[in-house]
């Protein structure tokens, strides 16, 4: 099993798994990213990245 450690040149905050998570948590609870990065631990720009927009 490959897993993706690196986008870009940039590192990644969290692996995939824990990406998923942070976008589910946002949908279905509808908290802030203010919220999720604390719930996380991660920054507000790091949950933003992560979680799909909604129209």
């Amino acid at each position: 099993m490959l897993i993706v450690t690196r986008e870009g040149d940039r590192r990644c905050k969290l692996r995939p798994s824990p990406r998923a998570v942070v976008a589910v948590v946002h949908l279905r609870e509808h908290l802030t990213f203010v919220k999720l990065a604390a719930g996380f631990q991660i920054s507000e720009g790091t949950v933003h990245a992560y979680c799909p927009t909604t129209p």
